[in-house]
């Protein structure tokens, strides 16, 4: 196991090994979560088990099986993955002729599905009659990003694994350990993920990601200057345009933040674990009723560019809303 990079899964990997140990092994199996939760590290990791020509310990990392597996050419797995945006009907059925083919050295013929939400229902239907009646010697693995799309009747053949969320300080871990991210980074990486270390990685090196969100906090770190000066940040949106939802979700994500913080004083529950010193910094200045109302606003400023209003009008209103919260309270647009 060492050689695959799992953490805070030892429960589902504890499980997996004494299927594999006990050889009480089904004949298709599916592994769901979001893009980035592992699922195919889980998946590839259990499909080495059942491949793996060691006695125990498995997957031992050394066989020969193991070594075929690690450089992607073990002759009994065969992956189908989706061509171009769907799994069709043809990539089903160029692997049922395999099926009554007995592995070449393993004691079982794994198919593994990426995507498998990607079928089509042409697809799922010809994988239905492999499902029902499979050769002892055939394991199925698919590994799917959500339930819905996939028939129930598909589903009912499959004994299915959930991959949850991670806590803060998993992702944490796994961010340091696989960049070079300090650790008091890692820490911010991790809260900002919402328990998906795939997204927690993928922020840890992105410096679009960074140089966003370092621009939205000098927009508040200046927020107590002039209007005429606040409204040099508008740059920071128009030259985002393509990815303004990111923007305005780093500024709503600050002031839920600060509401956590106004209403708890609890550091432990705030994701800009960073930028704690802004919520003391504007304690006085911006009332619970304030952050509740740009919350409000922003989620309808991106509704309204999303429907093409017109952009700069929605960000100067964006700009003069915030200022007018932190320097006067309690002042609302007529726009």
């Amino acid at each position: 196991m060492g050689f695959y990079d799992i953490t805070g899964r030892l429960g589902l990997i504890s499980n997996l090994l004494q299927i594999v140990e006990n050889n009480k092994i089904a004949n298709a199996y599916l592994f769901v979560g979001p893009e980035g939760m592992g699922k195919k590290t889980i998946g590839f990791f259990f499909a080495n088990a059942l491949l793996c020509g060691f006695e125990s310990k498995k997957p031992c990392g050394n066989c020969v099986g193991c070594k075929q597996f690690a450089s992607g050419n073990h002759p009994d797995m065969k992956v189908i993955k989706p061509q171009k945006t769907s799994i069709g009907i043809e990539e089903i059925r160029s692997i049922q002729k395999e099926l009554i083919i007995r592995p070449y050295q393993s004691d079982r013929k794994l198919i593994l599905i990426e995507d498998a939400h990607l079928m089509t229902f042409q697809a799922q239907n010809a994988l239905l009659k492999s499902l029902e009646e499979p050769p002892p010697f055939v394991v199925f693995m698919l590994l799917s990003q959500r339930l819905q799309g996939l028939l129930p009747t598909v589903l009912s053949r499959l004994k299915a694994f959930r991959l949850e969320p991670l806590s803060k300080n998993e992702i944490a871990a796994i961010i340091v350990r696989r960049t070079d991210s300090p650790p008091e980074k890692a820490e911010l990486f991790a809260a900002l993920s919402e328990g998906n270390p795939g997204k927690g990685l993928k922020l840890a090196v992105s410096s679009e990601f960074t140089l966003q969100r370092e621009a939205v906090s000098g927009l508040l770190r200046n927020i107590s200057a002039d209007f005429s000066e606040l409204l040099g940040y508008e740059s920071l949106f128009t030259n985002n345009k393509d990815n303004i939802e990111s923007i305005f979700d780093f500024l709503n994500l600050w002031f839920r933040d600060y509401l956590v913080f106004k209403e708890t004083k609890d550091v432990n529950l705030i994701i800009n674990i960073d930028m704690v010193d802004l919520f003391v910094t504007h304690a006085e200045a911006l009332q619970v009723e304030d952050a509740l109302y740009m919350i409000e606003l922003i989620e309808k400023s991106k509704k309204m560019i999303k429907g093409n209003a017109n952009f700069h009008m929605v960000v100067e209103n964006v700009l003069f809303e915030i200022f007018g919260r932190f320097k006067h309270g309690g002042y609302r647009s007529t726009v």
